[in-house]
């Protein structure tokens, strides 16, 4: 839960703020205690796990007293909408959690290369020139959303598989397409590493070359993954 949030919270954040600039004003503006009945209401929604309900009841606050008025009023929604979305993700979750194991995707790959997939490697230049699978594309999955032009459109095509090291990046980046609609991204379960292991006993074709890095790579902190 903490790495949807943490995931969530920073696009919610813009699309909230975005969202309020271009709201109608309501035609009759709430009093500060209806404003406070309406939070109070959203509180009970939200306790109870309706957070869509909370959600609702604080949009209409919002548009109704303005929400400079009752920064609040925004602090709220946003925790409302982003539990929604949260919980909404969460709950749809499948056993297999996305993911792609290495002894299917090997199986796949060596009977067919890459037509059933696009390859999304979100690990650093410098990890993937060492090494990486034949027809993969290179993105430091911080530079993910600055590249979605270079993806095959949300939902559609090939499996969108998403390979790190180990798959702890590639989690991050999962979470954010998938809120995105790409709803064919996965993840190569166990990432590069379990793949190499898989080729070592498999003696598959190991990496090859792909399509350059994107420019301007930003340097990152060691995930250990």
């Amino acid at each position: 839960m903490k790495l949807l949030s943490c995931l969530l919270t920073m696009f919610l954040s813009v699309l909230l703020l975005t969202c309020g600039e271009v709201w109608p004003a309501s035609p009759q503006s709430s009093t500060g205690g209806a404003v406070d009945k309406e939070i109070n209401q959203a509180d009970k929604a939200f306790g109870l796990a309706d957070y869509k309900r909370a959600a609702a009841i604080l949009r209409q606050a919002i548009t109704g007293s303005g929400a400079k008025s009752r920064p609040i009023l925004w602090s709220k929604y946003k925790r409302a909408v982003l539990a929604q979305a949260s919980d909404d993700y969460l709950s749809g979750v499948p056993k297999d959690r996305y993911r792609v194991s290495a002894a299917v995707f090997g199986r796949d790959y060596k009977k067919e290369g890459i037509a059933k997939y696009f390859l999304l490697d979100v690990r650093q230049p410098d990890e993937f020139i060492k090494s990486h699978i034949a027809g993969a594309l290179n993105i430091p999955f911080r530079q993910v959303l600055h590249h979605l032009a270079w993806l095959p459109e949300a939902g559609k095509g090939r499996i969108l598989l998403i390979i790190c090291r180990s798959q702890h990046r590639a989690n991050h980046v999962l979470v954010i397409l998938r809120e995105l609609g790409y709803t064919n991204a996965y993840t190569l379960q166990g990432g590069y590493h379990a793949y190499q292991q898989w080729l070592r006993k498999d003696a598959l074709p190991a990496a090859g070359s792909a399509p350059p890095v994107p420019p301007k790579a930003d340097e990152e902190e060691d995930f250990s993954c």
